[in-house]
């Protein structure tokens, strides 16, 4: 229980810190932009690395279904990485087995 406490938290912040990066880079117009401004927290390498997988054109296509899949939603997701699933499996009755009604899971 512990462990997956930790390894949550972890993803938690590596999902957080490689989202920041992304929105930096999402900043700039071109990528030659961004590999002028190499974040306080980075060497040259590393960001260029990272700008050459931010700019290849898989990762591009993604970025872009997902930020339009995002702005389809129309409710508010506020369970952090938790899909409504999860939170209705975590809310259930353990007991009985019965999944919470919609009212009182959100």
């Amino acid at each position: 229980m512990v462990w997956k406490a930790i390894l949550d938290e972890a993803h938690r912040l590596y999902s957080n810190w490689h989202t920041r990066l992304h929105d930096y880079y999402m900043m700039y117009g071109t990528k030659e932009e961004a590999l002028m401004y190499v974040p306080d927290d980075f060497n040259d390498s590393d960001w260029k690395i990272l700008v050459d997988y931010f700019s290849i054109p898989w990762f591009e296509i993604v970025s872009g279904k997902n930020k339009t899949n995002k702005a389809k939603q129309r409710v508010n997701h506020t369970t952090g990485s938790k899909s409504f699933l999860e939170v209705s499996y975590d809310a259930r009755d353990r007991v009985a087995g019965k999944e919470p009604n919609m009212q009182t899971l959100w």
